[in-house]
């Protein structure tokens, strides 16, 4: 089977977005050909009308994707995600509902993600469900950077951009103040929120207890989470801002870490209560009291080594491309 891949991310793996699109590039058991940004016009010299069906990462292609449907008369896969659906630009909405309908088959992330496609009347044999897998291998070597004295402080990294859906700020004014100082929070990622977390950050005193890391390579990352005791995924249910898996958290738990995780969206398809982390409400109480429980640096290995097992077997890219590559056959026969 030759299968065309068009992401508008580059395969620099920097994102949930462009990991899948990586991981599916490598791991799908067909000749694949990727095409991104950066590679663009290597499209012209492909074989074009030998491929079996095209495959487009996520909704903002949708246009692209019609066109090669229709160019090569070959089907049409969409992977939809959170964002890339519920995005409410009136002309983007417009855009997606008149060719939506077109598209063969629409590969969801997880289950909550199912009510994002109510409004387009997709019918339901039309629509498969299939968990992305998780890969830490690109998190195998570390670099060095600076980091807070780590004597007994307690480490909490979030990783992802800097929008409200994440928590962030919330995390901060919520439950970090409610914590003992020594849980110091380092938080990787940049974007729109920024000013207002650093903000936050000035009015509560927390110079020595909040660090904004920016965007990190995976070196440094890697060298992040192996310094890190509590991996905690903030989220927040905001309107027509879905995180539909949240695989930054996926990999965290691979890597032996714990997770504590908010119980909103396609996180709870991912984070499985007291297998690979702790799932709690969205509150701060619920939080507080989920890290207090992993004080003790025994109760966070103990966790850890929970995640990382449940984790490899559930999630791993053996299991999840075969998963792919069954419902893509099913529409290329």
């Amino acid at each position: 089977m030759n299968v065309l891949i068009l992401s508008r991310k580059k395969m620099d793996g920097i994102g949930g977005l462009s990991r899948l699109f990586i991981e599916l590039s490598f791991h799908l058991k067909a000749k694949t050909y990727p095409i991104y940004p950066g590679n663009i016009l290597h499209i012209f010299r492909l074989p074009l009308k030998e491929m079996d069906l095209i495959y487009l990462c996520d909704s903002t292609l949708l246009f692209f994707g019609v066109f090669f449907k229709f160019f090569l008369k070959k089907p049409l896969v969409l992977n939809a995600h959170g964002l890339d659906l519920t995005y409410s630009n009136p002309l983007y909405q417009i855009i997606l509902k008149r060719f939506i309908k077109r598209v063969d088959l629409i590969i969801l992330d997880s289950n909550p993600s199912l009510k994002l496609l109510n409004k387009f009347k997709i019918p339901p044999r039309k629509i498969k469900i299939v968990n992305p897998g998780i890969s830490v291998a690109h998190l195998n070597s570390s670099s060095i950077i600076n980091l807070p004295l780590k004597e007994k402080k307690i480490f909490l990294t979030t990783v992802g951009n800097l929008v409200p859906r994440k928590g962030h700020q919330w995390f901060i004014e919520k439950v970090l103040k409610k914590l003992p100082e020594n849980y110091i929070y380092l938080i990787v990622g940049d974007g729109s929120e920024k000013k207002s977390i650093q903000e936050s950050i000035k009015k509560l005193n927390f110079k020595y207890r909040v660090f904004l890391l920016k965007h990190l390579d995976h070196k440094e990352l890697s060298y992040v989470l192996k310094n890190t005791d509590i991996y905690v995924s903030p989220n927040l249910k905001v309107k027509n801002n879905f995180e539909s898996f949240g695989i930054a958290a996926g990999e965290a738990a691979a890597l032996g870490l714990p997770v504590v995780a908010s119980d909103v969206d396609g996180i709870s398809d991912l984070i499985k209560n007291n297998k690979n982390g702790l799932l709690v409400n969205p509150n701060s109480k619920a939080f507080v009291k989920a890290l207090r429980s992993l004080e003790n640096q025994s109760s966070r290995y103990k966790l850890g080594q929970k995640a990382k097992k449940f984790t490899h077997e559930k999630f791993n890219w053996g299991k999840t491309s075969e998963e792919y590559l069954q419902a893509l056959r099913a529409i290329s026969l």
